[in-house]
């Protein structure tokens, strides 16, 4: 039933969103319900369908659909809700010809060869991102100030999504990325729509990037790497450079610290996906609220909270990225200092002569010896470069002059040193720190399993679903009609269609025998159909009972019964009394639907579902 269900081609979808929009027999335009949320709700229409699905409403007699699977087998064939529907988790069973039946989850097949998926870039996961913050300001009923968006904003923006998106290869493996493609559709046309009315959300999508002001740490650290150079006594230099070795030090130091952090978070387990999504505050986090609420102090109060909401899911990406930004900064800047040193070694040598020497109270000449030679070793391995002698240590120690190979030999040993330690480490892990953040920010993908996305998800991969209401012995006036589509609306959503076929006059249903049903359904098959009681009525068999058994004995596929009680609980009242009243009303259908093999939905009792 649920590949009966999700079958059709998404070719077919065009089609189905003009025919949902032409002016219908009776004149009345198709209107289109707004996207409802999930409501976590059960009965036979998810279980006829598989998932809470939304819905388009169209009214007039049922377009032509393509032909859906019997009780005698199901069709195969992909389509974007055969794709889609594999990111929902269907229920246990689903009502198939009116017993309850396994349901088996879609079929993900291998992403076949030549086939790519595009992940989504920043932008666009920031635009995606404000379109939740808008769509989450619109439900927000407290709120005194005008929305930035409409309902009818939301139903042309998803139309538009699914008109503009090509038509995906069916049964690959990348739903995932098919659904953030229409995601990113929709939220362009959402933030247009908003931004006509507020302008000033244009500096929430495309804010100034304080990254790019970041270069002048690197710049800083090379003038003061230079500069330090000149703040010790440049005629007199010892042999073991203490501020040096210092850095070099430092710089082998976290090394080793972050060689150590690494291997204990491959070995620690992972952590979950909800728990990565909620990372602990940056340092510099109080000081960015700070900015982000004085930026958008004079602005307007919709654009706060707007921000407000889309601050809560773009945090985790931000400092995630952040942290790589400034990593990457920070390395540069490192590289950049011992550059400075280096640089003002080798200029100021050219205009003074380095006095090279050595003073200690605890080492002595042999000491000093193993000791320049341990720092001088890459130099000898990679230039070259001849040992230090104890001769020549021992002449150091009196500081002489005229020592112009002592000196040349000092700075090459020691520019090489400060090279190998801190410039090409630094520079590498720069670049590192750099290329992630740049993939982070090419490849993100949305928190598809978060409820406002399922909702999303169900949205698009119920494109292809029908839904045909039958009315017994009732006109279905506009009012009527609208409370069908809010209660459509809570269990479905916005992207299905609803068709309301004749109404069965009472007394009808002997003299069709049946025919009624089958002339309805002889062209076309909806995947769900509903018979549409009113609850005023007080079940008989002799007339209900008799259209139960032909709506359950000539109706195929997926199969409801609805009782419309709007009218009813308006007619009793809000008290206890009235709701017990109801109540029993309720219970005696719902008893009488059973009784014949099916299940029971109530429109507009405002009661708890059975």
């Amino acid at each position: 039933m649920q590949s009966a269900m999700l079958s059709l081609a998404l070719k077919r979808r065009c089609c189905a969103f003009r025919r949902s929009r032409i002016l219908t027999e009776t004149g009345t335009p198709s209107s289109w319900c707004a996207s409802g949320a999930d409501k976590g709700k059960d009965g036979a229409l998810r279980m006829a369908l598989g998932f809470q699905r939304p819905i388009i409403i169209s009214q007039g007699a049922p377009p032509e659909l393509p032909d859906q699977p019997t009780r005698a087998g199901g069709a195969q064939g992909g389509s974007l809700g055969a794709d889609l529907s594999a990111l929902l988790v269907p229920p246990s069973h689903i009502m198939r010809d009116g017993a309850p039946a396994l349901a088996t989850p879609p079929h993900q097949s291998p992403h076949p060869a030549g086939t790519t998926a595009t992940p989504m870039n920043e932008q666009q996961y920031r635009d995606v991102l404000l379109a939740k913050a808008l769509e989450q300001c619109h439900a927000d009923t407290t709120s005194a100030a005008a929305p930035l968006l409409h309902a009818q904003d939301l139903r042309a923006a998803t139309e538009k999504a699914l008109h503009e998106t090509p038509t995906p290869r069916s049964g690959t493996a990348a739903q995932p990325r098919q659904l953030e493609r229409l995601l990113v559709r929709r939220a362009e046309h959402l933030l247009q729509a908003a931004n006509a009315r507020a302008p000033g959300l244009q500096a929430l999508r495309k804010p100034p990037r304080v990254a790019q002001w970041l270069w002048w740490l690197p710049v800083l650290a090379l003038l003061l790497g230079f500069a330090s150079e000149k703040l010790g006594q440049p005629h007199r230099l010892n042999l073991v450079a203490l501020p040096l070795l210092a850095i070099v030090g430092w710089n082998l130091l976290l090394y080793a610290s972050g060689l150590l952090r690494s291997l204990w978070r491959l070995r620690r387990p992972r952590p979950a996906p909800a728990a990565l999504a909620a990372p602990t505050a940056a340092p510099w986090e109080p000081a960015l609220r700070w900015w982000s609420r004085s930026t958008l102090a004079m602005q307007d109060e919709r654009l706060r909270k707007v921000y407000q909401h889309f601050v809560q899911d773009w945090t985790p990406y931000r400092q995630a990225r952040q942290a790589r930004l400034l990593r990457a900064w920070l390395h540069l800047g490192a590289a950049a200092l011992a550059l400075g040193m280096i640089a003002a070694m080798w200029v100021t040598g050219m205009f003074v002569e380095y006095r090279i020497g050595w003073e200690s109270t605890w080492l002595s000449a042999p000491q000093m010896q193993a000791l320049a030679n341990t720092l001088s070793w890459p130099a000898q391995q990679l230039l070259g470069m001849a040992p230090w002698s104890i001769e020549q240590i021992e002449r150091l120690q009196a500081w002489p002059a005229g020592q112009q190979q002592s000196g040349q030999q000092w700075i090459l040993a020691y520019s090489l040193l400060l090279a190998l330690v801190v410039v090409v480490p630094r520079l590498l892990l720069a670049a590192w720190h750099w290329s992630a953040a740049l993939r982070q920010s090419r490849a993100l993908h949305l928190p598809l399993a978060e409820p406002y996305f399922q909702g999303l998800v169900r949205d698009f991969s119920s494109d292809a679903t029908h839904i045909l209401v039958l009315p017994f012995s009732m006109s279905l006036d506009e009012a009527r009609q609208q409370h069908i589509r809010h209660f459509v609306q809570q269990q479905f959503g916005a992207a299905a269609h609803l068709h309301f076929g004749p109404s069965l006059a009472y007394g009808d249903q002997a003299s069709h025998g049946g025919n009624y049903f089958r002339n309805t359904l002889e062209a076309h098959t909806p995947s769900l159909q509903a018979l549409l009681f009113n609850l005023s009525a007080t079940p008989e068999e002799e007339t209900h009972g008799s259209v139960l058994r032909q709506f359950d004995a000539h109706v195929n596929g997926a199969r409801s019964v609805w009782l419309y009680g709007h009218e009813l609980a308006q007619r009793l009242g809000p008290g206890e009394a009235a709701r017990q009243r109801l109540a029993e009303r309720c219970h005696l259908w719902q008893t009488f639907v059973e009784h014949h093999g099916l299940h029971a939905e109530f429109i507009g009792t405002d009661l708890p579902r059975r």
